[in-house]
C-alpha cells in the first residue's frame, strides 16, 4: 500500500509496518538497496558534472542529488 499520500484517509489503520530481526539483518537485506540508489546519484551527478562543462542545457529534474542524510544533517 502507497502511504505517502494525502489520500490514505482511514486506510492509515491497515498500514503494517515491518520490524526486522536486527540491525544486522536489516543492515543486510538493504544492501542492494542501498546500493542501487547510491549507484544512480553517483550516475546523476557524473552527469550534471558532465553537463556543466559542455554547451548542453541541464534537465533540472535531476539537478537534485543531495542524499536524505545530508538533507536532515545526520552521518551516513
Amino acid at each position: 500500500m502507497q502511504t505517502n499520500r494525502e489520500d490514505v484517509s482511514s486506510r492509515y489503520k491497515e498500514i503494517r509496518l515491518p520490524f526486522p530481526k536486527s540491525e544486522e539483518y536489516a543492515y543486510e537485506v538493504s544492501l542492494g538497496f542501498q546500493d542501487y540508489f547510491k549507484s544512480i546519484a553517483e550516475s546523476k551527478q557524473q552527469f550534471i558534472s558532465l553537463l556543466e562543462n559542455s554547451k548542453f542545457s541541464y534537465i533540472p529534474n535531476i539537478m537534485r542529488v543531495n542524499s536524505i542524510a545530508e538533507d536532515l544533517d545526520i552521518d551516513e
